[in-house]
């Protein structure tokens, strides 16, 4: 009954159903009566699996075992189904996972562990994310804050070093950058300034020396260049053109 990890490190492109392949309760072995606890062994004796039976079907605290005898999972269940909290323990004993579900299904939020140290919160609604995910440097800082809607980025997101500083805020509609996004040097001064549609750069290009002097300027279509991209010096003088690719000759 082990839950499947969820790399968090990969979880800003998670899947628009992250429910699918959840965790399903292992089917007791026939012979327990109604509220009488249960195990099961290994071909060496060792117990795998310990839990409880209510009507018929599992209910209440269950204990998942690795094969050196150590605490995998620990659920509650109601009715056969994951229902509560759910607690995923690595191969070392060390916390990875507190999760929250309902009827069988993520339900409520998703912390992930690495080290004894929270690395990721993820909101989830019925099985699908829902709500502002959120990332964690080793010194417990911020590092990202991503916003799902049904499942998909949709919204502001915002990027942090690990120190603190905002480096990006991004617009996403259904999993593709769609608006403005800007980027930040440390010091807090606009670093980049951009806009994305469907996924693609759109209109013009700004880069930016952190004086706040103009670096670099450029125009796209369907993120592609259709305008010189000039470089400035800090005194504004042209110092590199880059001409655009040259467009195909209608047929």
């Amino acid at each position: 009954m082990t839950a499947d990890a969820l790399d968090p490190a990969a979880a800003a492109a998670a899947s628009a159903d992250p429910a699918a392949g959840e965790p399903a309760p292992a089917p007791a072995p026939a012979g327990p009566e109604s509220g009488e606890p249960f195990e099961t062994v290994d071909d060496a004796g060792r117990v795998t699996f310990r839990g409880r039976m209510a009507d018929g079907a599992m209910h209440g605290e269950t204990y998942d075992y690795g094969p050196r005898g150590k605490l995998q999972q620990r659920a509650r269940v109601a009715g056969g189904k994951l229902h509560g909290e759910l607690r995923r323990y690595d191969d070392d004993g060390a916390l990875a996972e507190i999760s929250q579900y309902a009827d069988g299904v993520k339900h409520g939020d998703t912390a992930f562990y690495q080290h004894g140290r929270m690395v990721a919160r993820m909101p989830f609604v019925r099985g699908v994310m829902d709500g502002d995910a959120t990332y964690f440097a080793p010194n417990g800082l911020v590092t990202a804050v991503i916003p799902y809607r049904g499942g998909k980025i949709d919204g502001q997101a915002r990027y942090y070093d690990t120190d603190g500083h905002l480096l990006r805020r991004s617009t996403w509609v259904a999993d593709q950058e769609d608006g403005p996004q800007v980027a930040y040097y440390p010091t807090g001064a606009v670093m980049e300034t951009s806009t994305y549609k469907s996924g693609l750069l759109e209109g013009e290009l700004k880069r930016f020396f952190q004086t706040g002097e103009l670096m670099q300027r450029g125009v796209y279509r369907a993120g592609v260049l259709v305008s010189p991209l000039e470089t400035y010096s800090q005194g504004g003088k042209v110092t590199a053109k880059a001409e655009p690719p040259p467009r195909p000759k209608p047929r």
